[in-house]
């Protein structure tokens, strides 16, 4: 006489919570065959009837599961995205599938993406004011070295005529960066 070969599992809420081999059965398990591709935390309802594991783009068919994996983007803030990459995760309620415009700042409005022209203007002078204190940088290194700031402590008229020639340069950048830094919103 053979023995029969079984595994035996434990559901709580639709899940597998235990899985014993057919020696350890207790009370309130059920049998499936040895041969079943029942795992422990699975939902019970993934399974057919010979607890053979259904294929999850069928149990999204049949409704059983939810299928929202991809990309979502958070509709208050363009540049927060949210990766689905598992099943039955729900999507927030702030976030669309729908993509931003590409490299251009986006609000949400009306259930699309539109350019946010304040943001790029934001962004514009930002890259300006950044730009303008790399070319006063460069200056001070072309023409404030360290030879003709001593020169300019000695009086040398090379010196200062170096000092005044980067100062014509300087001014009119210096200018340009107070008045966007002022219209920006103050940075200092």
């Amino acid at each position: 006489m053979k023995t029969k070969i079984s595994k035996w599992i434990a559901v709580k809420n639709n899940i597998i919570a235990e899985i014993h081999p057919s020696g350890t059965v207790q009370q309130n398990m059920t049998e499936t065959p040895w041969n079943s591709d029942v795992k422990l935390g699975e939902n019970i309802n993934w399974y057919d009837e010979n607890f053979k594991r259904i294929p999850d783009n069928e149990l999204v068919k049949l409704g059983i599961r939810i299928d929202n994996r991809g990309t979502y983007y958070n509709k208050d803030n363009y540049r927060q995205l949210k990766l689905i990459i598992d099943y039955d995760i729900p999507v927030p309620d702030n976030y669309t599938e729908k993509k931003p415009v590409e490299n251009e700042p986006c609000i949400w409005k009306n259930g699309e993406w539109v350019i946010d022209d304040e943001e790029k203007e934001r962004i514009i002078k930002l890259a300006r004011i950044n730009e303008i204190i790399k070319q006063l940088q460069l200056l001070d290194e072309e023409y404030l070295t360290p030879r003709i700031l001593a020169g300019i402590a000695m009086g040398d008229g090379y010196a200062i005529s170096q000092a005044e020639k980067h100062e014509e340069f300087a001014e009119p950048l210096r200018e340009e960066l107070k008045r966007l830094k002022i219209e920006h919103g103050g940075f200092k």
